[in-house]
């Protein structure tokens, strides 16, 4: 007697529970019957070397078979008695099942077909035999022989059932099916989990959803809290109050900035406000792992579909670069449109930069809102709620506040920290939240910590009257206050004041410093670097504050010595922002020589910074030491300072060299690193 054939099929990605004792698979029997039968599967079967598949026998409900059996014409003689016999039996699914499918026929709208099709599909994950009927058929891997076998199974029309296969489907449109992970798993495939879910679980509809999506997440900030989004905000919850009203379709509001600003909060503020529950699309799994992005979009389309009905709901959809961009979009865009177009439930969609979305996405965004950079004010005031009773100081609170680069994810991070160590007095707990800060700061490129708190020598304040330049700065100074705009090029040696002037001026106009180097703003990458500028001034308009890019030469070099296009095309991009920038620019160079001639005629001041006079070297130096606490005869001071080019940055580096060897600032010692660093930069033949 031949043994029949062991399959080693245990469903796609094999079952995570085994199937109920003794299930109710007749229906599952008669549609393999008529694939073998109809679709002429069973010569396969026979042919195969090895006999017949144990478990489609199984599924079948079928004795062993002996070598007789094996031949074609005598196998389909079995299965049509085998047929014969259960077509007396009413053709049942488990129970379970039906019931699942039932809900979704109701919640979905799905057509019989669609539950038949869904059933058929459940059977072939987790049912060995049903899984080998399949593999039977070689051909079926194509969408019309897929279809064309299906319909043989369900006795339905073959054009029915590419209707139920096309992208217009409510399997396909509410992401119920997919596209295969595998070839081997044919042209379509159900979404990750969703067969164990319909079979095992007495109400899938609830387990899926929350399977997908997350909606009891915590809500830490109010409405009010986004006061710098003063502008939007209204916009934003009038139109989406009215969109939920009216139940518009096709509702997508795209929020982007810079991560940690806030994005995600203000999405659940804004649904507590409207009093709608928010559905957030999960980016992982039960188990912790990440959802891929295809995965990602299927559970997106299955909420829509599944809410639809809900008036409400309200959908988040947050990192959607993963399915808006690059290849997950690719060669998908028309059938990614019309889903943005249609969309029942509106939903808000989260992402870091926009800038690789496809233009077609784009025009579909009903509103776009920039997360804006935060004010010293704004950023001081989330520094107050993150560390709210712990033992840190008010004074602390407003240094913290300072670096541009700080976002509420930052200070959550440092305070969750300082929380866990229990500190019990403003050092330790000050100390702590700084270095944290310190370390986020450097593994991402950013200012995020404090400057020290404590006055220091090492900090030497900006004196106009200090400062070597062409012109009278307190002039400059008082004008620009008056007018609040200008573009100013500030030219010379290092050291000599010219990023100093620019923070000052910050400081006396109180309005924020953005400040950027050359360097902050090139990239690799073609186009970046216009983006990036473009955003930058964008930034400085906002925030209505002074705008300071420092070496400045390394982005307005001639377009004369350009060997490429993109060169030419990021000097372009800078001018035309200089000349639409309303507010007050800082450039700093030390070589106007290289910076294009029309970017210098742009400039409405150009400003040169010199090195100090012996007059000033003098005076800088008794601010230093203390006038009382000066002992050198102001004679002596004067010709050893006459013959040194010096610059108030040598003053500050020697300040600081005291400050290292933990020594007192004494005037020997002062006019030694003086005459050290000049020497340095006589050697170094950097002197102008």
């Amino acid at each position: 007697m031949a043994i029949p054939r062991a399959t080693a099929s245990q469903g796609r990605r094999g079952r995570s529970r085994p199937l109920p004792s003794s299930p109710d698979l007749s229906q599952a029997a008669q549609w393999a019957l008529r694939a073998l039968i109809e679709g002429k599967g069973y010569r396969a079967m026979a042919a195969h070397p090895l006999g017949p598949d144990a478990s489609i026998l199984e599924l079948l409900g079928m004795s062993p078979l002996d070598d007789e059996a094996i031949k074609p014409q005598l196998l389909l003689r079995q299965l049509l008695e085998t047929r014969d016999e259960l077509a007396s039996q009413p053709a049942n699914h488990p129970f379970v099942l039906e019931d699942n499918l039932a809900t979704l026929e109701h919640l979905l709208g799905l057509s019989p077909v669609e539950c038949d099709v869904l059933a058929l599909m459940v059977y072939r994950d987790l049912i060995p035999g049903m899984r080998d009927v399949f593999n039977l058929t070689e051909d079926s891997q194509g969408i019309h022989a897929f279809a064309a076998l299906i319909a043989f199974m369900l006795e339905r029309p073959e054009a029915q059932l590419r209707e139920v296969f096309s992208s217009q489907s409510r399997l396909i449109g509410s992401g119920l099916m997919v596209p295969p992970s595998s070839y081997r798993n044919g042209p379509l495939e159900l979404a990750t989990g969703l067969a164990d879910v319909l079979f095992h679980h007495a109400d899938a509809a609830t387990v899926m959803q929350r399977q997908y999506s997350d909606h009891d997440r915590p809500l830490h900030h109010e409405l009010d809290d986004f006061a710098h989004l003063a502008n939007v905000r209204n916009t934003l919850t009038g139109f989406l109050q009215g969109a939920l009203e009216e139940n518009l379709p096709g509702v997508n509001i795209l929020i982007h900035g810079r991560p940690g600003t806030g994005k995600t909060q203000l999405a659940r503020a804004l649904a507590n406000l409207l009093q709608v529950t928010l559905h957030e699309i999960r980016s992982a799994d039960n188990r912790g792992l990440p959802v891929p992005a295809t995965e990602r979009f299927s559970s997106y389309r299955y909420c829509q579909s599944l809410l639809a009905r809900d008036t409400s709901s309200l959908l988040l959809f947050d990192e959607c670069d993963d399915v808006l961009c690059g290849s997950e979009s690719a060669g998908q865009k028309a059938w990614i449109n019309n889903i943005l177009e249609e969309n029942p439930r509106p939903i808000l969609w989260l992402c870091n930069d926009p800038c690789w979305f496809e233009s077609a996405f784009i025009r579909r965004f009903d509103l776009i809102i920039e997360m804006p950079a935060l004010s010293l004010e704004q950023r001081t005031e989330m520094a107050r709620q993150a560390f709210a009773g712990q033992p840190v100081t008010e004074r602390w609170l407003q240094k913290l506040g300072e670096p541009s680069d700080l976002q509420a994810a930052h200070l959550a991070t440092a305070a969750r920290v300082v929380r866990a160590m229990n500190c019990t007095d403003a050092e330790t707990a000050e100390s702590a939240a700084e270095q944290v800060l310190e370390g986020l700061g450097s593994a991402l490129g950013l200012t995020l910590s404090p400057t020290c708190v404590e006055g220091s020598s090492s900090e030497i304040p900006f004196d106009p009257a200090l400062a070597n330049a062409d012109q009278n700065l307190g002039r400059v100074l008082r004008a620009l206050g008056r007018s609040r705009t200008g573009r100013l090029c500030l030219f010379g040696p290092p050291g000599t004041g010219k990023s100093q002037f620019a923070r000052h001026l910050a400081e006396e106009l109180k309005v924020p410093l953005i400040e950027r180097r050359a360097s902050d703003l090139l990239s690799a990458y073609v186009g970046i670097t216009e983006r990036n500028i473009a955003a930058t001034f964008q930034e400085a308009s906002k925030c209505r504050g002074v705008l300071l890019i420092d070496e400045a030469d390394g982005m307005l070099y001639s377009r004369d010595h350009s060997r490429h296009q993109w060169e030419v095309s990021q000097v372009n991009e800078l001018l035309q922002q200089m000349e639409r920038y309303q507010g007050i620019l800082i450039m700093t160079t030390n070589r106007t020589r290289l910076i294009d001639q029309a970017a210098l005629r742009r400039f409405d001041l150009k400003i040169r910074f010199d090195y100090l006079t012996p007059e000033q070297s003098c005076q800088f130096f008794q601010r230093v030491i203390g006038k009382p606490a000066l002992r050198l005869e102001g004679e002596f001071l004067r010709r050893s300072l006459r013959d040194m080019q010096l610059t108030p940055g040598d003053f500050s580096t020697v300040v600081r060299r005291f400050r290292a060897l933990d020594e007192p600032v004494n005037e020997i010692g002062l006019l030694q690193g003086l005459r050290q660093e000049f020497a340095m930069r006589i050697e170094h033949g950097s002197k102008q």
